[in-house]
């Protein structure tokens, strides 16, 4: 597996994920290309072979960071394709001294609420009927990064 930043050949199927994995039916290859042009956004892809089997998608101001979307294809799903992309996002978070980043994720979504906790995310509010379709609540969590002195 390999994870590797978003490029316009592999556009396609990044937009998959976002159509199929993650609900985003109207989002248009032009507006992947849009947030992807952004310098604050970066958008890494895992790659098995010549499939796409993942994404993460997160932003980084100044010292902070925040992860949009990450998803997996279902097929992929329990394999570590979430946990190598966090891994590298982390990395790169690491080099650039962010102090902090944040998510929120759908309090039902226990499997990705493992994940982050994996990585040493930690709960710090409910945002009420932040979902829709179905509406539900959101954890908003957060992993202060340590560096040594």
């Amino acid at each position: 597996m390999k994870i590797c930043k978003l490029n316009d050949d592999l556009a396609p199927q990044a937009l998959k994920i976002y159509r199929n994995c993650l609900n985003q039916s109207n989002f248009s290859e032009n507006s992947l290309k849009l947030t992807n042009s952004y310098p604050h956004n970066n958008i890494y892809l895992a790659q098995i072979g010549q499939s796409v089997c993942g994404l993460i998608d997160y932003s980084i101001l100044s010292d902070q960071a925040f992860v949009n979307n990450i998803a997996t294809i279902a097929q992929y799903r329990n394999s570590g394709v979430a946990s190598k992309l966090m891994e590298s996002m982390l990395t790169k978070c690491k080099n650039l001294k962010i102090k902090s980043i944040s998510l929120e994720v759908r309090i039902s979504n226990q499997a990705a609420i493992n994940l982050y906790k994996k990585f040493g995310f930690s709960k710090i509010s409910k945002r009420k009927r932040i979902y829709s379709d179905p509406v539900e609540d959101g954890w908003v969590m957060t992993l202060e990064m340590k560096y040594g002195q």
